[in-house]
C-alpha cells in the first residue's frame, strides 16, 4: 500500500514559539525559517509579481560599435528603427499561423536582411516576438528560426 506525500502529519516547527505547523517531520524548520536559515527572504505567496511593461514596439532603437563612423550611421538611422520594428512586427502578426523567418519579412516587406534581422533581434528582446521552435528552408536553403509575435 502506497503512502502519499498529502497524508504526512505536519508538525510544529522547530523555533521557539513559532506557530506554524508546516514542517513535515519533527525537528524541521517551516518554511519561512528554512528561508531565513539559508540567509534568503521568504517569498510571500500573497504577493503578486507583475511582469515590467514591454517596451513599446515603435520606439527607436540602435546599437553602435566604437568607430566613429559606426556612430555617425547609427545616429543616421535611430530615427526610422521604430518605423522598421513596426513594419516587421506586422508583417509577422500578420503570418501568425505560420510564423515568419527573417528572411520571408524581408520577401515580404523589401527590407535588407541587416534591417530586418536587428528590428526581429530588438523585438524579440523587447518582448514581442519569440523563437517558435520550427526552422525553415530561406531562398538559399539555409534552416531559418520562424519567429512568432506575441
Amino acid at each position: 500500500m502506497a503512502t502519499y506525500e498529502h497524508q504526512r502529519k505536519l508538525n510544529p516547527c522547530r523555533v521557539r514559539n513559532c506557530k506554524v505547523t508546516s514542517a513535515l517531520m519533527d525537528g524541521d524548520l517551516c518554511i519561512k525559517h528554512w528561508y531565513a536559515k539559508q540567509g534568503k527572504v521568504c517569498p510571500d505567496p500573497n504577493f503578486k509579481t507583475a511582469r515590467p511593461p514591454r517596451p513599446s514596439i515603435d520606439r527607436n532603437v540602435v546599437a553602435t560599435g566604437k568607430r566613429d563612423t559606426s556612430r555617425g550611421a547609427a545616429a543616421h538611422v535611430l530615427p526610422s528603427t521604430g518605423t522598421k520594428r513596426r513594419r516587421v512586427y506586422d508583417v509577422i502578426m500578420a503570418n501568425m499561423s505560420n510564423g515568419m523567418t527573417c528572411d520571408e519579412v524581408c520577401v515580404d516587406t523589401g527590407m535588407l536582411v541587416q534591417s530586418a534581422t536587428s528590428a526581429i533581434n530588438t523585438l524579440a528582446h523587447d518582448g514581442w516576438l519569440r523563437d517558435s521552435g520550427m526552422r525553415r528552408p530561406t531562398r538559399t536553403g539555409v534552416l531559418a528560426t520562424v519567429w512568432i509575435a506575441l
